[in-house]
C-alpha cells in the first residue's frame, strides 16, 4: 500500500502554514511505541568540524563511498593484525584458499582476494587504519567481475573503546551478491579469529538518524518517503507513506518550541514522532502505532534496517558517526563462531 501527500501548490503554503493545525491529535486514543522514553542522548551527532585537519581529511574520502548501496556489519576486535605488505598478502592468500574450495563452481571460475590500506578513512589520531578486501571472480575467457568489496573502518574511536593488542575496526560495509557476502564472512571469521555480524538498526535507532540528518538539512521542495511493515494480522505487509518536508519542518519547528531546548533531546523526538503518527491520521486515516519503521527516504540519504545510499559526504559522515555509537556496545557482545546474519532484500 502507498499514500502521498501531494504538495500544495507554492502560493498556498504561506496560508496554510499560518493555521496552527499541528497541535491537533488524533481523535482516537492510539497505542504507540513511544510510551517509554529513547535511550539517553546529550547531543545530535551534528554536520563535521571540517577546521580539524584529520577530519577534513576523512571527509573528503568519503566521496567515494557515495551513489553505491553498502551493507552494514559489525566487526570485533582484529587480535595480531598486521598492516605490513607481506602481512596483508598473506591474509589474502589464506582468505583465497578458504574461498576457492568453497565458492568455485566450476573449474572454469577462480577468485582473487586482495587487501590493501584505505588511507585517511580516520577521524581521529586513535582511530586505526582501514583496510579495503576486494575479492574478484574471474572466468576462464579471461573477464573479471567484482564479487565482493569492503572496507572495514573506526570512525571516531576514544582510547576506552581500544582493546589490547588488537586493531579495533567495528564498521564494515560492503558490497557484492548476498551469497558471495555471507560465504566471504564466514571464511573472514576463520582467518582473524573475529565476528562479522549484521548491524540491524532498529526502528528507534532509525528514527534517531532520521532526526538527525533532518535537522542537519535544508530540505525545502523536497518530499520523505518512510515506509512500514505492518503487523502480521493486515494483508499487505508494507505501506509507503510521502509526506512534503516542509510538513515535517513544521512539526520539527513545533517540538522546539513546546520544549525550549537548545539542542534536541529525547522529548523533542519522541514528540516528533508521535506528532508524524497524528499528521498520517488526519491525512490518511492510518494508525502507525502498531507499525515497524523498516525504510526513510530523504532527499539524499535513503537507508534501511540494514543498509545504506548515500548522496552527500556530510550526511555519510553522520551515518558512519550513528554506526560508531551503535558498534560501541555491539562488540561487546560474543555471538556464535558460524552466526552471520545477511540483511534481507531490500529494494
Amino acid at each position: 500500500m502507498s499514500f502521498s501527500l501531494p504538495s500544495p501548490p507554492r502560493r498556498m503554503r504561506r496560508r496554510e502554514q499560518s493555521h496552527n493545525t499541528i497541535g491537533l491529535t488524533a481523535p482516537k486514543a492510539v497505542s504507540t511505541p513511544y510510551n517509554t522514553p529513547f535511550k539517553s542522548r546529550n547531543q545530535s551527532l551534528r554536520c563535521p568540524n571540517v577546521i580539524d585537519k584529520n577530519t577534513k581529511k576523512a571527509v573528503s574520502q568519503l566521496k567515494d563511498l557515495l551513489n553505491k548501496q553498502w551493507y552494514i556489519f559489525n566487526v570485533s576486535p582484529l587480535f595480531n593484525m598486521d598492516y605490513t605488505e607481506v602481512s596483508l598478502k598473506r591474509y589474502a592468500r589464506r582468505l583465497k584458499t578458504k574461498l576457492t574450495s568453497r565458492l568455485s563452481d566450476s573449474s572454469a571460475v577462480e577468485y582473487e582476494v586482495s587487501y590493501a590500506p584505505y588511507k585517511n578513512l580516520q577521524l581521529n589520531e586513535i582511530d586505526h587504519g582501514a583496510i579495503e578486501v576486494l575479492v574478484e571472480k574471474m572466468t576462464e575467457s579471461g573477464n573479471r567481475s567484482i564479487a565482493y568489496y569492503a572496507i572495514l573502518l573506526s570512525w571516531g574511536a576514544s582510547s576506552e573503546m581500544q582493546p589490547e593488542n588488537a586493531v579495533y575496526l567495528p564498521i564494515l560495509i560492503c558490497r557484492g551478491l548476498k551469497s558471495i557476502i555471507k560465504q566471504v564472512h564466514t571464511e573472514f571469521q576463520l582467518v582473524h579469529d573475529c565476528f562479522v555480524n549484521s548491524i540491524h538498526m532498529n526502528a528507534e535507532e532509525m528514527r534517531i538518524l532520521s532526526i538527525d540528518i533532518f535537522d542537519s538539512s535544508s530540505y525545502q521542495e523536497d518530499e520523505i518517503k518512510l515506509r512500514y511493515h505492518l503487523p502480521q494480522n493486515m494483508k499487505s505487509g508494507e505501506l509507503d507513506i510521502s509526506l512534503p518536508t516542509f510538513v515535517l519542518s513544521n512539526l520539527w519547528k513545533r517540538c522546539f518550541s513546546i520544549h525550549k531546548h537548545k539542542e534536541w533531546t529525547d522529548e523533542e523526538v519522541t514528540t516528533f514522532w508521535v506528532e508524524i503518527h497524528n499528521h498520517t491520521y488526519r491525512a490518511f486515516g492510518i494508525e502507525l502505532g502498531h507499525c515497524i519503521l523498516a525504510k526513510v527516504t530523504l532527499p539524499d540519504i535513503s537507508f534501511t534496517q540494514e543498509a545504506v545510499y548515500v548522496k552527500k559526504k556530510e550526511h555519510m559522515y553522520l551515518f558512519l558517526s550513528h554506526l560508531m555509537s551503535l558498534c560501541n556496545h555491539l562488540t561487546t557482545v560474543v555471538p556464535f563462531v558460524h552466526e552471520v546474519s545477511l540483511p534481507s532484500s531490500s529494494s
